[in-house]
């Protein structure tokens, strides 16, 4: 029913790495960052975007070390590795020999896994599991401001009508992030116009679509 109605755009790579996360009991783990969160915000309005805005080719997924010991103990349980664990949505991921955290598979879309600036003992560096040829997880300076945000979650679905949860930041802390990276004077100016036409777009959305996401004025 999805396919026939046209309900989904997502591509359906997004949802299957999605779903292998969540069928090993690892989606609370993580928080899907960047463009890609802007599926789960349009979903839950039911609109859709400029295609300027959507366009990217890798996924940023968040890692949460406050959560690190439960996930340790649940990837031994499984006896896997997280690149194990995308491999289940396609089996041509491998990791890159010169970006560690970064998954990239036969038609180089890639997954990106970052975490937190080291703080209040997590390790560093951080490889996802015990396995030699997993991920390593890169520092980012947002990090820390997008696990203390709201948590956003949301069925998405893809162009072949697939579903699945997407657990991102709330559209608020999404915009706020956004403008902050969007003034950063070493920010690539085509990255710089996208993350404040992003801002923009999703602000208007709040107003528009999603009011009950807005504070409220007292």
């Amino acid at each position: 029913m999805n396919t026939y109605l046209r309900v989904g755009r997502v591509p359906d790579l997004v949802v299957r790495v999605l779903n292998a996360i969540d069928d090993l009991g690892l989606a609370t783990h993580f928080t899907t960052v960047g463009t890609h969160a802007l599926y789960a915000y349009e979903s839950a309005a039911g609109a859709r975007f400029m295609p300027e805005a959507m366009a990217t080719q890798d996924i940023d997924l968040l890692f949460d070390t406050r959560k690190r010991i439960g996930f340790v103990t649940q990837m031994r349980r499984l006896d896997t590795s997280f690149i194990g664990a995308l491999r289940k949505a396609d089996p041509t991921f491998r990791v890159k020999s010169d970006q560690l955290q970064t998954a990239i598979n036969a038609s180089g879309f890639e997954v990106d896994v970052i975490r937190r600036m080291a703080r209040e003992g997590d390790p560093h560096p951080l490889r996802l599991s015990d396995h030699e040829d997993d991920l390593w997880a890169v520092q980012i300076d947002t990090g820390n401001k997008i696990l203390s945000a709201q948590r956003f979650s949301q069925v998405v679905v893809s162009v072949t009508g697939r579903m699945a949860v997407m657990h991102t930041m709330h559209p608020l802390a999404f915009i706020q992030i956004k403008r902050q990276i969007a003034t950063r004077a070493n920010r690539d100016p085509r990255k710089r116009h996208k993350d404040a036409l992003q801002a923009d777009l999703v602000e208007q959305l709040l107003h528009s679509h999603l009011p009950q996401h807005l504070p409220v004025a007292r």
